[in-house]
């Protein structure tokens, strides 16, 4: 281009930058969230360090070799501790640091420094997905069309800001979007339209909390409670012992097909051996339930639990060895994770929230699942449950996609979902009724030599 037309575009840009010289063009980091996010990060890792770390030491001296969970475990430890650090380095030396220019953006990091010209970068696209907490989060992404000036074009295609500075990332975005428009077009180039992200309107529209959700919590915490006060003997505190299991409805496969006593299959998933055990389960529902109420609705959310209750059982029943028995909610819990993780599919490939939706449920349902195919069976988790339960949400999610029209927020046929809530409501009273009756009258001595799963 020759000087003489270079000039004016420049002039151009020069005097369109001065009437803005009262913006905001640096972008700090918000050194308070950064600390906040480490502090998080270090109680998680203490969280799951004694337990992981204990049982590695153990392997070393020459014990058992630690279960996939624990390797997983640890992984997770490892990539935690990876984010830490970074957010701790970040608090102190305020990073990362955004400065908006004439010519482009500038980008410091922990890692470096990036600069880009306006010319070089696709608008911005701003991505938002909901965490299992409630909490929702931001990230921009803008592709990188030609080679930068650091050079790393062909390290890296795209450009990343998280939400980490000190204003917030969609008025952040929204400023550098309306700057790069405006210099580009002042200098003769045809600004690209901002491509947002085309996610559907998925799950209720005036869902507030997992109410559903928090019934059921409460449910398993007092049949545990009700465990403990009504104890057939005595044992150690807060531990219910086998017998009050038996006598109070777990899954006994000897019992279901011998002796005809059916109810067990739903009064399983209600109970649960230890205190960690009911906590993991709890937890577990409020990760899950809260995606999952949200997403197809109470009436289809309850139906899946129901069922993968039911699922649970029975696979435990065909695969488990006859001689054990298992309780736990685990069954329906994996059956809502499989859900989550087929439903994801409906979501567009390049969105967050599908991805978000695929990591929840595979961080929940991998750990459970694949120890079953490994041959773990003598650790007391009833893995075979865990599966029947997963295929059963699987199954249901299929039919879900099916029964689920675009355009539609949640699943369509709540009639059919409420005739499954309905009949599996009054089996699960009628089953915990006959569990009632049989309870005073039961046989204690007559209690598996296996342990409990669940």
């Amino acid at each position: 281009m020759a000087p003489s037309t270079l000039e004016p575009a420049l002039e151009t840009r020069r005097s369109i930058a001065a009437g803005w010289a009262g913006d905001e063009a640096v972008f700090p980091a918000n050194r308070g969230k950064l600390v906040r996010l480490a502090i998080l990060g270090i109680l998680a890792e203490f969280y799951l360090e004694s337990p992981t770390i204990g049982t590695f030491l153990i392997w070393l001296n020459g014990g058992a070799v630690p279960g996939i969970r624990a390797f997983l475990t640890l992984a997770v430890m490892v990539i935690l501790a990876r984010y830490v650090c970074a957010w701790l380095l970040g608090a102190l030396f305020a990073r990362p640091h955004l400065t908006a220019t004439v010519d482009g953006i500038v980008l410091l990091t922990l890692f470096g420094r990036r600069k880009l010209a306006w010319t070089s970068l696709s608008p911005f696209e701003l991505r938002s997905f909901v965490l299992p907490t409630g909490r929702q989060v931001f990230r921009a992404t803008a592709r990188i069309l030609e080679a930068d000036a650091t050079g790393s074009w062909f390290a890296r295609k795209t450009i990343t800001l998280g939400d980490a500075f000190a204003r917030p990332l969609p008025g952040l975005v929204d400023a550098l979007n309306s700057r790069r428009s405006r210099l580009l077009q002042a200098a003769g180039f045809h600004a690209q339209a901002a491509e947002q992200p085309q996610e559907e309107n998925l799950g209720l529209a005036s869902f507030g909390e997992p109410v559903l959700s928090y019934a059921i919590l409460l449910v398993l915490l007092g049949i545990f409670f009700l465990e403990l006060r009504f104890a057939v003997d005595s044992g150690p505190i807060l531990l219910p012992s086998y017998a009050t299991l038996m006598a109070m409805g777990a899954l006994a496969p000897l019992r279901v097909v011998y002796d005809g006593e059916w109810y067990r299959l739903l009064t399983a998933p209600l109970l649960h051996g230890t205190p960690d055990h009911i906590i993991n389960n709890c937890v577990a529902l409020l990760w899950g339930g809260r995606v999952l109420e949200r997403l197809v609705g109470r009436l289809w959310y309850l139906a899946i639990l129901l069922l993968g209750a039911l699922g649970g059982s029975l696979a435990s029943l065909a695969l488990q060895s006859p001689y054990g028995f298992s309780v736990g909610a685990s069954g329906a819990l994996m059956a809502v994770f499989a859900a989550i993780l087929v439903i994801g599919f409906r979501v567009p490939r390049r969105s967050a929230l599908r991805h978000s939706l695929h990591v929840l449920a595979l961080w929940m349902m991998v750990p459970a699942i694949l120890p079953y195919f490994l041959g773990r069976t003598g650790d007391h988790i009833d893995y075979a449950a865990h599966l029947g339960g997963a295929l059963t949400g699987a199954a249901m999610g299929l039919v879900l996609l099916d029964l689920w029209p675009q355009g539609e927020r949640i699943p369509r046929r709540a009639g059919v979902a409420a005739g499954i809530c309905a009949v599996g409501m009054i089996l699960v009273i009628a089953s915990v009724v006959i569990a009632v009756i049989h309870y005073q009258t039961y046989d204690i001595t007559l209690i598996p030599v296996e342990g409990p799963g669940g």
